[in-house]
């Protein structure tokens, strides 16, 4: 059986990211997300909420992502949404991450003097 596209994509940001799985794929109240950073002492914990489409475009509201932000910061970590659009041409892949986590996340980079 062939793996559904939005499900292939869960899985390729986890092994990418190094993030754990949670069950259903997020739809527990008590595990949500898609991949998250669980159990390691990482100094940027992520709690990933994954989106596929195969269309140019998708809706995304501001109360969605208010509403994931407080589930990820209850949970210690940051949010991030990993977008794939599947074009004719291939996947395409970005990541939404809020302006300050990736300023914090900058500041974590060693600069060379």
């Amino acid at each position: 059986m062939t793996e559904p596209k939005w499900q292939r994509h869960e899985r390729e940001v986890r092994e990418l990211l190094g993030l754990d799985a949670t069950i259903t794929s997020g739809n527990k109240w008590f595990d949500p997300s898609d991949g998250i950073t669980r159990g390691r002492h990482s100094p940027f914990p992520l709690y990933a909420d994954c989106k596929c489409t195969e269309k140019h475009s998708f809706s995304l509201k501001l109360a969605d992502l208010y509403h994931l932000q407080d589930r990820a910061a209850d949970m210690g970590r940051r949010l991030i949404v990993p977008i794939r659009f599947h074009p004719a041409v291939g996947p395409q892949d970005y990541c939404l991450i809020g302006l300050h986590d990736f300023a914090e996340l900058l500041d974590l980079i060693p600069q060379e003097d």
